[in-house]
């Protein structure tokens, strides 16, 4: 048996990794979630998730070797510090857009370079919190990004999609990011919820540049008059 499993509450667990060079694993289709520190510590490198699996509880694979994890649609909660520390993980596949991430799940996963969040609606405080090798992410479907998200990666041109309606404080290091651009209109931008916080991160660092998804022409062809688009820039300019 590659992986020790206990039933609590009627729910069959991933409990525990036995002692061994047990580096590839597949759990069992009726695994419900994966226990608490049941992998932290571990030499473990792969492992395939069944496709019923619901939870992954808080510290689960914590300083392991584990270097893909590509979780199924049917994950839905993913507890505090699940992959804190794993120096090794380079991919992360996200398949269920409205998986409930607690803080800090990919927190100093310091070798993460893809991260594939396949529309995901809320990224979580510091979820990928010094991630030093993150240095592009696609936000596409993005609905709400939390305070301290990508603090401490290397992201030089931040993309904010037009789905975005929430953002938090701190989210991304300015010393590192060169642009930053709404994928829809200066009115929108202002829009946003904790969109202060961006304002304040483009005053205190006069190198990034603001861009936005819509020229004028584009304002036009969308029936807005001359006037509401000097209005629009009005209120650009005196921010």
């Amino acid at each position: 048996m590659s992986v020790i499993y206990k039933t609590i509450n009627g729910k069959k667990l991933a409990f525990q990794l036995p002692l061994g060079k047990n580096k590839n694993i597949t759990l069992e289709d009726d695994t419900f979630g994966i226990f608490q520190y049941a992998f932290a510590d571990s030499i473990i490198n792969n492992i395939k998730l069944n496709n019923n699996l619901k939870y992954i509880y808080n510290h689960a694979f914590e300083n392991s070797n584990i270097k893909e994890i590509i979780l199924p649609k049917s994950v839905e909660k993913i507890s505090p510090n699940a992959f804190k520390n794993c120096i090794y993980l380079t991919h992360v596949q996200i398949n269920n857009k409205y998986c409930d991430f607690a803080p800090y799940v990919f927190k100093e996963c310091i070798s993460l370079t893809n991260v594939e969040l396949n529309g995901l609606d809320t990224i979580s405080t510091g979820m990928f919190c010094f991630c030093q090798s993150i240095k592009n992410i696609n936000l596409d479907g993005v609905r709400v990004i939390q305070s301290y998200a990508f603090i401490g990666t290397n992201i030089e041109k931040l993309i904010l999609p037009k789905s975005l309606e929430e953002i938090g404080d701190d989210v991304f290091t300015p010393k590192k990011l060169k642009s930053i651009k709404y994928e829809g209109t200066r009115e929108d931008f202002y829009k946003i919820k904790g969109i202060e916080q961006i304002d304040k991160i483009l005053k205190n660092n006069k190198h990034i540049k603001l861009e936005f998804g819509k020229t004028i022409d584009d304002m036009i062809n969308e029936g807005k008059s001359i006037k509401e688009i000097n209005n629009i820039f009005k209120q650009e300019n005196e921010r």
